[in-house]
């Protein structure tokens, strides 16, 4: 059984058609293999998608945004903290910079205290959790990028 997308409404998809320049259902659906309905049912979030449905959305609409979008709402992505935000490019940049340079010196310095014996005794537990959440505050952010720079890139490309 595929793993689908969490039902929600999927505006992206209704964007990513409109900039692809399908201005109706109908003319996307020459193109792609479901009915105008279909993909009415999965802009609006009323059927959820799979990941071959956002592949081909992608593919089509040419918007690799579709697939960290889908990949942060489906459940395997949500269980393992997948998860993007809307940023503008200064705002991901600045971001992303911060946190490099305060987190990732930190986290490296960590990651060799808590490797250097192989054990993860009581006294380096708070150290592992607050390093495991320094790093997913920053792949979160570098998720973050990626969605602006695969926008960018549409819009360039």
């Amino acid at each position: 059984m595929p793993t689908t997308a969490k039902k929600q409404k999927q505006k992206y998809l209704l964007d990513a058609r409109l900039q692809a320049g399908y201005a109706n259902r109908d003319e996307a659906a020459g193109i792609i293999p479901f009915a105008p309905q279909t993909i009415g049912r999965h802009e609006r979030g009323e059927s959820q998608i799979s990941p071959d449905d956002a592949i081909l959305y992608a593919t089509i609409y040419r918007r690799e945004d579709i697939l960290y979008r889908y990949c942060s709402e489906c459940l395997i992505g949500q269980a393992t903290g997948k998860c993007v935000k809307d940023r503008s490019l200064p705002q991901a940049t600045i971001r992303l910079m911060r946190l490099l340079r305060l987190v990732a010196k930190d986290s490296v310095e960590a990651l060799e205290n808590l490797a250097y014996d192989e054990v993860i005794d009581d006294s380096k537990w708070s150290l592992f959790e607050k390093t495991v959440i320094e790093l997913k505050n920053l792949n979160e952010t570098i998720s973050d990028y990626l969605l602006c720079a695969a926008k960018i890139h549409k819009i360039a490309g």
